[in-house]
C-alpha cells in the first residue's frame, strides 16, 4: 500500500513546526531562577515546568535547575490558619493594591472580603503541584512527590460538585471561606492539572477520578454554552449570563493546556476533544471584548505579541489551523517565556516522563 501523501505532509508539517519550536525554546530555556519574582511561587512552578518540557537544553542541567525550583517551592509554601498547605498569592502593597492593608492579602472578587496573605490558592497551588509531582518522576525524589501530596491533601474538601452533576468536581478560588461557592473554570481546571500529574506520579486511583470530575465540569460548562472566565453556577455568572458566557479572555489558554494534558494522561478522549473547543473558541472569538487592539484581555492575533498568543500552539500536533497559527506566532516571538514554553510543550505528550501504573482496576 501507498502512504498518503496528505498524512505524510502532515507529519512533515508537524515535525518541522516542532523543530522552530525548539529553536525558539532553546534560544529562551531558563538558565537562571527568576530574578525578581523569585518569591512568586507562581513564576518559579511555571519556571519548573518549562525546565522539564523537552529539548529545553542540556537535560542534566535542565533538570537540576527544576530541582532547585521544586526545592524553591518547598520554602514559598504557606499555611492557612487551619494548617492547610498550599502556595499563595504575591502582592506588593502598593497604592492599586492597598485596600486590603496588608502586602499578599486579597479581595479576590471585589466583594469587599480580604483574605489573609497566608492564604493559598489554587492557581497558584495547582501549577506547583504539577512542577512537583513532575520533578518526583524525573527524580524519584519522595520528597517532591510528599510535598504535592500534602497541598492536595489539605485542599482536598475545598471545593464541592455541581447541582445536577454527581460526577463533577469545582475548586474553590481559594482555600478561604471568602471564595466558597465561587466557581472559577480556569482554576478549577489548573488544580486538575496538578491532580492528572498526580495520578500519574502514583497510580493511585482517587487522583484520576478527581481529575475526570473536573474536567466534566468543565465538559458541562461547554454544553451549557459557557466560554467565559466564571462557571455557570457562580453568582456572577448567574446575575449576567449573557455577558458572562461571552467572556473570552486570555484565561482560556490555561483551560486548553490543562484539558489536553488531563485527557493525555487519563486516555480521555472528551477532555482532548473539549481542549480543541476552547482554542478554537479563543482563537475565533469575534464579540465586542475580543478585539486586536485589547491584547491585554484577548491577546489571540498575532500582532499582540502576548504570553496567551501561544494558544494555537497548544494543539499545533492537531493538525491545521493550529500549525500555520503557531508557526506565525513562534516566527515573531524573540524569546519566549517559561509560560509559553510550558504551553507548547507537553511532557505527557512526548513520553519524556511516564505515568505510574495505574492502581485502577
Amino acid at each position: 500500500m501507498h502512504a498518503n501523501p496528505g498524512k505524510r505532509l502532515t507529519f512533515y508539517g508537524v515535525a518541522c513546526l516542532f523543530l522552530l519550536l525548539s529553536t525558539a525554546v532553546r534560544a529562551a530555556a531558563p538558565t537562571q531562577l527568576p530574578g525578581p519574582d523569585y518569591d512568586d511561587p507562581l513564576a518559579v512552578a511555571y519556571d519548573c515546568l518549562a525546565s522539564l518540557a523537552p529539548d529545553t537544553g542540556e537535560p542534566a542541567t535542565q533538570l537540576a535547575h527544576a530541582r532547585a525550583d521544586g526545592d524553591r517551592l518547598a520554602v514559598l509554601r504557606k499555611q492557612d490558619d487551619h494548617g492547610h498547605s498550599g502556595w499563595g498569592y504575591v502582592e506588593r502593597l502598593t497604592e492599586k493594591a492597598s485596600k486590603c492593608h496588608a502586602a499578599g492579602s486579597l479581595d479576590a472578587f471585589s466583594d469587599g472580603s480580604c483574605n489573609p496573605p497566608e492564604t493559598p490558592y489554587m492557581i497558584q497551588t495547582g501549577y506547583a503541584v504539577a512542577c512537583l509531582a513532575q520533578l518526583s518522576i524525573a527524580t524519584k525524589d519522595p520528597q517532591f512527590l510528599n510535598l504535592a501530596g500534602k497541598a492536595i491533601a489539605d485542599s482536598w474538601n475545598s471545593g464541592t460538585t455541581v447541582p445536577g452533576c454527581k460526577n463533577c468536581f469545582y475548586y474553590w478560588y481559594s482555600y478561604h471561606q471568602n471564595d466558597k461557592n465561587r466557581y472559577v473554570r480556569n482554576t478549577n481546571l489548573i488544580m486538575g492539572l496538578g491532580v492528572a500529574w498526580m495520578y500519574a506520579a502514583t497510580g493511585d486511583a482517587k487522583y484520576r477520578e478527581r481529575a475526570l470530575a473536573i474536567a466534566q465540569a468543565e465538559d458541562r460548562e461547554i454544553r451549557a454554552g459557557n466560554y467565559g472566565y466564571f462557571g455557570i453556577d457562580d453568582p456572577r455568572y448567574l446575575a449576567n449570563p449573557r455577558f458572562e458566557a461571552e467572556r473570552i479572555e486570555n484565561h482560556l489558554p490555561h483551560q486548553v493546556k490543562a484539558l489536553k494534558d488531563i485527557g493525555i494522561l487519563l486516555v480521555n478522549r472528551q477532555a482532548i476533544a473539549n481542549s480543541q473547543v476552547i482554542l478554537d473558541a479563543f482563537l475565533n472569538c469575534n464579540n465586542q471584548r475580543c478585539r486586536p487592539d485589547n491584547c491585554k484581555a484577548w491577546a489571540a492575533p498575532v500582532s499582540c505579541a502576548a504570553t496567551a498568543t501561544i494558544a494555537p500552539c497548544i494543539l499545533a500536533d492537531r493538525g491545521e489551523p493550529y500549525q500555520s497559527r503557531c508557526a506565525k506566532v513562534v516566527a515573531n516571538v524573540k524569546r519566549l517565556n517559561a509560560f509559553q514554553i510550558f504551553l507548547g510543550y507537553s511532557t505527557s505528550e512526548v513520553g519524556k516522563l511516564q505515568p505510574a501504573q495505574s492502581s485502577a482496576r
